[in-house]
């Protein structure tokens, strides 16, 4: 990844931090989406960083699961392209928070950096019946009938609900308007990986490569 845009989030009596990253990272979403359209629904390798990304167990505390857990208050776009990022078009996206977000130009990405981490979603199992009906659509490629249904009851009773204190944005589905949590977990690695980013902007697990599986990783600095 050569190039790179930040994003600094603005604190606000008014306006809570998290809010300001729902708004802005459901905007990063939606601009991907369209640049990818407009691209002959191409992937593009656009991948995403929280540089003050924070998930650790607070110190002092009895309490098993207390956990610090925040996505800060920055987001860098990263990309092999100039254009791709220019093309987001962000600044005209988000003007209506230009009180509450702070966007630089183009930038190439530092020589001196600390290392590399792949951002990719977490996904919680904390609908049991949820989970087995898409287990059970996988398994039929997308084929669904009433006769699945007692497989997907018996499977749902097997899953084990999960519970998780990952940092997280609030998005709405697009096709259903439904509000869900999307969970960011990171891993921290000594070496660039070229690999996949979703939409979202999240390194995609590809293919076990030696029995790991590999991401695409974003500088951190």
């Amino acid at each position: 990844m050569k190039y790179y845009i930040e994003l600094t989030l603005i604190d606000q009596n008014e306006v809570p931090l998290n809010n300001i990253m729902n708004h802005v990272f459901s905007s990063i979403h939606i601009q991907i989406v369209n640049l990818q359209n407009s691209n002959m629904n191409k992937i593009l390798p656009i991948g995403i960083s929280f540089p003050n990304y924070v998930y650790e167990k607070e110190e002092g505390t009895n309490l098993k699961n207390k956990f610090h857990s925040t996505l800060g208050n920055k987001i860098r776009l990263f990309s092999e392209s100039e254009d791709n990022l220019i093309n987001l078009n962000l600044k005209t996206k988000v003007r209506n928070l230009r009180d509450y977000i702070h966007i630089t130009n183009v930038k190439s990405v530092p020589k001196n950096i600390q290392g590399y981490a792949s951002f990719f979603r977490h996904h919680v199992k904390s609908n049991p019946f949820t989970v087995a009906k898409r287990l059970c659509l996988r398994k039929n490629k997308g084929n669904f009938n009433l006769d699945d249904l007692k497989d997907i009851n018996k499977l749902a009773l097997r899953i084990k609900i999960e519970q998780t204190n990952l940092p997280y944005v609030c998005l709405s589905s697009h096709s259903s308007k439904h509000r869900f949590r999307l969970f960011i977990d990171r891993e921290l690695v000594p070496l660039s990986v070229e690999g996949k980013f979703n939409s979202y902007g999240l390194a995609v697990k590809s293919n076990l490569v030696y029995g790991t599986n590999t991401m695409g990783t974003v500088p951190l600095f």
